[in-house]
C-alpha cells in the first residue's frame, strides 16, 4: 500500500520443464494471482517480485536461472508493466 505495508504476498511454483515459454507461465500465474486477490488489489501501485538467479534489477531482466534452461535474458520487467499497467519490479 502507499505506506510501504506488504499487501498481499505469494510464492508460486514454476516446473522445470514445459511446453509453454516461461514468460507466458509467469503472465498465467500472475492473472491467477490477480483474480485470487481481485479486492485487495484494487489500488495496486506496482509489483515487486524476487527471483533466484542472474537479473537485472534495473531493467527488470532475468539473464539465467538456476535449473530453468529456457530462461534466458527474458524481459519479465517490461512484459508484466505492458500486462498489468504498473510498474514491477524484479529482484
Amino acid at each position: 500500500d502507499l505506506s510501504s505495508q506488504l499487501v498481499v504476498e505469494d510464492q508460486l511454483e514454476l516446473a522445470l520443464t514445459d511446453s509453454t515459454p516461461f514468460l507466458t507461465r509467469v503472465i498465467d500465474h500472475i492473472d491467477r494471482f490477480f483474480i485470487r486477490h481481485q479486492k485487495k488489489l484494487e489500488r495496486l501501485t506496482s509489483i515487486a517480485m524476487t527471483m533466484p538467479g542472474i537479473i537485472d534489477t534495473e531493467n527488470g531482466i532475468i539473464h539465467r536461472m538456476p535449473f530453468y534452461e529456457d530462461v534466458k535474458d527474458v524481459p519479465l520487467g517490461e512484459a508484466l508493466a505492458n500486462h498489468t499497467g504498473v510498474p514491477v519490479y524484479i529482484q
